[in-house]
């Protein structure tokens, strides 16, 4: 899935990114300690440090809210939806759907 980001940081806003889409409306997230959940399958652990030494937060967990999706990147180190920077995507920042070329 395609959207554009809607932090200011650590890329511009409105950058366009493409991650996996792993949660829906209704979907639950859920977490132990730094571990995620979406409907009781593993998503991944979140960092606690950005690369570059940044503390980084971890999302939300829940009932993904109508309108909103949970994304996930392809390398642990990726910035999605187990970090409060990026949190759930809302509908109005997609952009359409990514496709492998390979």
């Amino acid at each position: 899935m395609a959207f554009r980001w809607q932090a200011h940081w650590p890329y511009p806003q409105g950058s366009l990114f493409v991650k996996r889409l792993i949660g829906v409306p209704g979907s639950i997230v859920s977490a132990s300690g730094r571990d995620f959940f979406v409907d009781g399958y593993p998503v991944g652990r979140a960092k606690e440090r950005a690369r570059t030494g940044e503390s980084l937060e971890i999302g939300a967990v829940g009932t993904i809210p109508e309108a909103h999706y949970y994304v996930a990147g392809e390398h642990p180190d990726s910035l999605d939806s187990r970090y409060r920077l990026t949190g759930w995507v809302a509908r109005q920042q997609i952009v359409g759907k990514a496709h492998r070329i390979f």
